[in-house]
């Protein structure tokens, strides 16, 4: 576990032999950048470091990191040990997303109670951002603040990934290689990581907000309907109100509104009923080639069936099948047939009847004439 150790590295003061809780040992390596409990923690789930570093690179080149290469698990220096800012957020948000991370990085303080070989060990968090206890002093404290981890060695210099929240914005600032700046009054030295990242916040926060670009309520688009009840077209709306954190000078009205509605791209009218609240689309917001938000686009109303429609379109429908019609050409030809035998054996009919009443009038004459 000592491996690898060097004179600038931190650590919490575990001993070979010691015995230790797993979640001791993670506040041991969050709040006090413990190196050997970064090493202990690797061995437990990995076998080995070199496993474990390993599995640290996999994950890296997962969360699509491609400036990054682990050798260790601490963060000393290595020559083929390093990664870049826009790698350590991919890596921040992914960790951010699990609950024991997030609690771990914001705690100020922990006692670590007392092992076989030690009393109980009071950690103080090294983040001043967040713990104005800390050994580097109260006066970086900055209220909106969030974790996550300071760093430090001779070659890396001073750094921070920190987050903070304020009036609804959340924002992630990662500082590398800051310097520690001695104060023109001689009271010690200023570390720039930590007054780098309030700069950041505060500009942030001066100039941005979160405004609402589009309403609920608002009317997007409409889109044509069939076979409604005295209605043949329906208003869309969001589903929800679209927000987004945009510069205060920002034009709304110049935000590219990219409408998609689901029949029309897919080339299938959209049949009643229609349910208020059904989704039929999505609107996506666009700022200079950014994504704002997006949100579904819902029927703002209901649309009933028309039945006198209904049984049109049914109708035509089925009159319009190749086989129904091939029916009824043959039946038309069938009435046809019908009629023409029809008539021919009227004519017939009457011919006989003509020839029968000749033939009685011709026979009554010859009688007669007897």
């Amino acid at each position: 576990a000592m491996e690898g150790m060097g004179e600038d590295g931190s650590t919490a003061g575990i001993v070979p032999g010691e015995t230790m809780s797993f979640l001791d040992l993670l506040y041991c390596a969050m709040l006090s950048s413990a190196n050997e409990a970064c090493n202990i923690i690797a061995e437990h789930v990995s076998g080995s470091i070199s496993a474990f570093v390993e599995l640290m690179n996999e994950r890296a080149a997962e969360l699509g990191c491609s400036g990054t290469n682990f050798t260790n698990t601490h963060g000393l220096p290595d020559e083929n040990h390093y990664s870049t800012a826009a790698d350590m957020a991919l890596i921040t948000r992914e960790a951010l997303s699990h609950q024991l991370f997030t609690t771990l990085c914001n705690t100020v303080t922990y006692t670590v109670p007392a092992t076989n070989v030690s009393e109980q060990r009071s950690l103080s968090n090294s983040n001043a951002l967040i713990n104005p206890s800390s050994v580097y002093g109260s006066a970086y404290y900055y209220e909106y603040a969030h974790g996550v981890k300071t760093g430090h060695t001779n070659d890396a210099g001073y750094c921070l990934i920190s987050t903070a929240e304020k009036d609804g914005i959340r924002l992630m600032a990662i500082v590398l290689g800051c310097p520690a700046v001695e104060r023109a009054d001689g009271s010690g030295y200023e570390l720039q990581n930590f007054t780098d990242s309030v700069t950041l916040y505060n500009w942030v926060f001066d100039n941005f907000s979160l405004q609402e670009i589009v309403s609920s309520s608002e009317m997007i688009t409409d889109v044509a309907v069939e076979m409604g009840s005295g209605v043949d077209r329906v208003s869309l709306r969001p589903s929800t109100v679209v927000s987004a954190v945009v510069a205060d000078d920002t034009d709304i009205s110049a935000i590219e509104r990219q409408v998609v509605v689901y029949s029309e791209r897919d080339g299938e009218p959209l049949v009643a009923p229609v349910s208020a609240g059904a989704v039929l689309g999505e609107l996506t917001l666009v700022l200079n080639g950014d994504v704002l938000g997006t949100s579904e686009l819902v029927a703002s109303t209901s649309v009933e069936l028309s039945r006198v429609e209904y049984m049109r379109a049914r109708l035509a429908e089925t009159f319009g099948r190749p086989a129904v019609i091939a029916a009824i050409v043959v039946l038309v030809l069938l009435a046809v047939v019908y009629f023409i035998l029809v008539a021919r054996y009227r004519a017939l009919h009457r011919r006989h009847v003509r020839d029968v009443r000749r033939a009685r009038a011709e026979r009554e004459r010859r009688c007669s004439a007897r």
